[in-house]
């Protein structure tokens, strides 16, 4: 009877193991999405519609130029994705004036630069299409937030570490960059959602940047308030 009583006691205490193992998997697979019954997942933060945006552009090989990125191929692909009806109407009044010429030679086309791709996630997140208006991130360097359609970020103390879904800028070169923060990499770099990292007019998301660049300017970071 004893040795009865143990062999239940130990299917008993594998079940609830292997039930509060089911929890946490299914907590963190949901860190990012909320998911609706019978409907797509909602994104929630800039980082999560960034990545639907991305996620959007990936039949195309991530490639921004204009065509064969057409408006309404990309808003399909964001409803499919379980964008809301507001996000993708911002999305598509902010497209148009985030194309720019292309910075290949041999593409007679325009496409959306490192600016341009997070003034998009910015005005589909905050759903407005005026987002980030700048001439380029050079020119965002010394600004102390971000903000548009009641959406905010404020810069953060220099030295301070970055966190999933801040916006770093850096204001090196001809025209400086900018990008939002996919993840931590170690205390010195972070993995960077972008696009024209590469000056190809490419949305990516595995890049890893330096915090502390050699060229003296760095990134600054800015976080929602």
């Amino acid at each position: 009877m004893g040795r009865i009583i143990s062999i239940s006691l130990t299917i008993v205490v594998f079940a609830l193991a292997s039930i509060v193992l089911f929890q946490t998997v299914n907590a963190q697979s949901s860190s990012t999405w909320k998911t609706r019954v019978g409907n797509p997942p909602v994104a929630e933060g800039l980082l999560e519609i960034g990545l639907i945006i991305k996620s959007a552009y990936d039949g195309l090989g991530g490639d921004t130029h204009h065509p064969p990125a057409t408006l309404s191929y990309l808003q399909s692909e964001l409803k499919a994705l379980g964008a809301s009806e507001d996000q993708i109407n911002a999305f598509s009044q902010s497209y148009p004036n985030r194309l720019v010429g292309s910075p290949i030679s041999s593409k007679n086309a325009s496409c959306i630069q490192c600016l341009g791709f997070v003034g998009l996630v910015f005005s589909t997140y905050a759903k407005t299409s005026s987002a980030l208006q700048y001439e380029n991130p050079k020119a965002m360097a010394g600004l102390q937030s971000l903000s548009a359609g009641g959406v905010v970020f404020q810069r953060l103390p220099q030295g301070a570490p970055p966190q999933p879904g801040d916006i770093g800028i850096h204001g090196g070169g001809s025209y400086g960059h900018i990008a939002i923060v996919k993840e931590r990499v170690g205390n010195v770099s972070f993995k960077a959602l972008e696009s024209n990292g590469n000056s190809d007019c490419r949305i990516t998301d595995n890049r890893v940047i330096l915090i502390d660049r050699a060229d003296q300017y760095g990134y600054v970071f800015f976080r929602e308030q």
